[in-house]
């Protein structure tokens, strides 16, 4: 069976203003696709793809439930070789959650500071009736402000049996990711690191980036990789790439008509590779001595 995983930054439109998100995810300069749009786009992407047998289709954001036209592809999907994955901060209603759910293969929510506490605790109960704890993943954003909130939920979560992961914040997230957002105690971070799995200083004060880096991220540089090949992601203007790191060139625009995907793996030219999904490609188990 070939299997194709596609993530796509579907517009930067978001009912959140969190502080520690760069206003390129949430100003709305980029926003969400009208249903011609995105039906086009997804004929084009079917057309594209007649030779997998199994697709998974990730929906990014802003906050992709906002989008009328998305809320619809993912409650009523057109292709049976699709499932589909979202990524949301869980804001939708009840109903359409309800609707979706049986479409839906993995959903990732994010819960934030601004976020009704009240109403993201019986989606997650809800969701948690047709997901179980592998497909229903959820992250606490931890701003170090509020970190007695976002503590708080992820006690309930995990007190709770669901999957719940807490995370600590970049002020450049996704644009390197190599400086922690404002100032997190030591008692903050030795609680991160504890649940997390990572190793603590013998001096506990010290906690650097590259510190935390080393254990979040891993070195692919001169390995081949399979990002192109059994998966890509598509961009807010709808070009396609082999993955977030823009490694190698562009495949097209599915707006303008059907790609032509890659089937070589190539060399990895990033000393860390920092996106969870170009990580979950397949790697080389070594360098090529390139």
């Amino acid at each position: 069976m070939k299997q194709l995983k596609i993530q796509w930054q579907i517009g930067n439109q978001c009912n959140f203003r969190c502080g520690y998100c760069h206003h390129d995810y949430h100003d709305g300069s980029n926003p969400m696709l009208s249903y011609e749009q995105l039906d086009s786009a997804l004929e084009h992407i079917r057309q594209s793809t007649s030779d997998y047998d199994d697709i998974t289709l990730e929906f990014l954001g802003g906050e992709p439930t906002i989008s009328k036209s998305v809320r619809n592809a993912l409650a009523y999907p057109a292709d049976q070789r699709f499932k589909y994955n979202v990524t949301s901060n869980g804001s939708a209603d009840l109903e359409w959650w309800a609707k979706a759910a049986p479409n839906l293969d993995i959903i990732m929510l994010a819960w934030h500071y601004l976020a009704d506490e009240t109403h993201f605790k019986k989606v997650v109960e809800q969701l948690s009736k047709t997901h179980d704890r592998e497909h229903l993943v959820i992250t606490v954003n931890a701003d170090p402000n509020f970190w007695d909130r976002a503590q708080e939920m992820y006690e309930w979560l995990n007190s709770n049996g669901y999957n719940g992961k807490i995370k600590i914040l970049f002020s450049n997230h996704n644009k390197g990711n190599d400086k922690f957002y404002r100032s997190y105690s030591t008692d903050q971070m030795l609680f991160y690191c504890k649940e997390n799995g990572i190793g603590i200083p013998t001096d506990p004060t010290n906690y650097s980036v590259a510190s935390i880096e080393a254990k979040l991220y891993t070195d692919y540089k001169t390995h081949l990789c399979w990002a192109g090949v059994d998966q890509i992601v598509i961009d807010y203007f709808g070009y396609v790439y082999r993955g977030w790191c823009m490694v190698g060139s562009g495949y097209g625009n599915v707006f303008e008509g059907p790609i032509k995907l890659d089937t070589n793996p190539r060399v990895c030219t990033r000393v860390l590779c920092k996106n969870g999904f170009d990580q979950g490609a397949k790697k080389s188990e070594k360098g090529w001595g390139l």
